[in-house]
């Protein structure tokens, strides 16, 4: 009796366990019907994301290769004197499109060489009147930090030209920087003078670079050495 008990328990267990998933299955098939039936509507965009989602950044462009091997980048020159800095720029490929020069026998010797805008004073340039370009190149006056002078650094009145220059590289932000002045620069003021040049331009992002070159390694009949000081943001020209 028992035993035939058992029997029936465990056939109704095993009956009702069928009927349950068969349940469980029909019911999921139908709720999965009816979300793949219904149209998904985007979500209304809130007023005070449209803004930011319209000046989401795109995908960078590919650099056409051959786009990019016929460029020629354009140079500003500052403290120009008769163009020496920007002249190596050119024959390195580059292009010289504007310059500042406040002396007026350098400018004169400038213009017959070049056509570019030629501004006379630094001091008064804005980021407007540099417009557009990619490379800064600029000899600041020497005389602050050579050792034949007084040595006064940014505290004396020719050393704001270069504290200047420093505040139109962070306002234009140019993708290379070239500085150029006496071997003293390195000296002054136990360095800080160009510890503090070199802190500031990589706290615009750029990376410093800087040599002491000698003129008569470049076959020119004279001993003179200078400071020449790159910064440059990972620009692929200089990869």
């Amino acid at each position: 009796m028992s035993s035939q008990n058992v029997s029936v328990s465990e056939l109704f267990k095993n009956e009702l366990t069928t009927a349950i998933q068969k349940a469980v299955k029909e019911l999921v098939e139908q709720e999965v019907a009816k979300v793949t039936s219904v149209q998904l509507v985007p979500p209304i965009e809130p007023e005070s994301s449209k803004g930011i989602l319209a000046e989401a950044p795109k995908e960078p462009e590919k650099i056409n290769e051959a786009s990019f091997l016929n460029f020629k980048p354009r140079v500003i020159e500052l403290c120009a004197g008769t163009g020496g800095i920007g002249l190596g720029f050119e024959q390195a490929g580059a292009e010289v499109i504007m310059a500042c020069e406040i002396d007026e026998h350098a400018r004169a010797t400038f213009s017959a060489n070049h056509e570019c805008v030629l501004y006379e004073d630094v001091l008064n340039l804005t980021p407007k009147d540099l417009g557009q370009f990619e490379i800064l190149a600029s000899g600041f006056p020497c005389q602050p930090f050579s050792l034949a002078g007084k040595r006064k650094g940014f505290k004396d009145e020719r050393g704001k030209v270069g504290l200047k220059i420093l505040d139109l590289i962070k306002e234009t932000k140019p993708k290379c920087v070239f500085l150029e002045n006496v071997q003293g620069l390195l000296s002054q003021n136990r360095g800080r003078a160009f510890k503090f040049i070199k802190k500031y331009l990589e706290g615009l992002g750029y990376s410093v670079h800087h040599q002491v070159l000698t003129s008569s390694d470049f076959n020119v009949p004279q001993i003179f050495k200078k400071c020449g000081t790159l910064g440059d943001c990972n620009w692929p020209v200089f990869s």
